[in-house]
């Protein structure tokens, strides 16, 4: 019996629960099967960037050996001229050109990793010749500031300005001895640089 007398009724149940409060109700499993497939796309999507860009970086590394080919290929013929013995030049054209035939056969359709090991085969055979080049263009600079560093020790010794009257001559003499054996020593080495002829190393 009700506590206030009367007879007690309990509050009525739902004879089913909504449909979303089961874990296997319909609602539950399309929203189940909707993130399966949302999961699968982005997948999917990520997978397709991936090969995209591994697409890409493969036609990169085809362009660059492509382009060291031809670019080396005439520069043996030209400004490296110089810097090659006609023999080894020869053989350095026929590599590339040997290459060249491959990317256009069997070089079409391989991965990133091939074109690259090619590339690094070539750079390593016409390198050599390549550093020739650039270490000849940069000699006259080199040159030019230790004759610059020379003269300027040079200078310091003949000086009679008062700045450096605190000089003790002995020093001076020393100072003097090394500018005259750095005169020899760059004179020495250009008279050599002269005669090294532009293929050797």
């Amino acid at each position: 019996a009700h506590p206030g007398g009367g007879r007690y009724f309990p509050d009525p149940q739902p004879l089913f629960e909504p449909f979303a409060d089961k874990p296997d109700s319909a609602a539950h499993l399309i929203e189940m099967a909707v993130g399966a497939c949302l999961m699968e796309a982005q997948e999917q999507e990520a997978q397709m960037a991936l090969q995209d860009r591994l697409l890409a970086e493969t036609a990169k590394a085809m362009n660059d050996l492509e382009s060291y080919v031809y670019e080396m290929r005439d520069a043996l013929s030209t400004r490296l001229s110089a810097f090659v013995a006609e023999s080894d030049k020869e053989a350095l054209v026929a590599q590339l050109t040997a290459m060249e035939d491959w990317l256009y056969e069997d070089g079409m359709d391989v991965d990133k990793a091939t074109y690259e090991a090619k590339l690094a085969e070539l750079t390593v055979k016409v390198g050599p010749v390549v550093e020739r080049e650039r270490e000849c263009d940069a000699r006259p600079v080199a040159l030019r500031a230790l004759h610059a560093a020379v003269d300027k020790f040079a200078a310091f010794v003949a000086s009679t300005d008062e700045a450096y009257a605190h000089i003790d001559a002995a020093e001076k003499e020393k100072a003097s001895k090394e500018v005259d054996a750095a005169k020899a020593f760059l004179a020495d080495a250009e008279a050599k640089l002269g005669e090294l002829p532009k293929t050797s190393d």
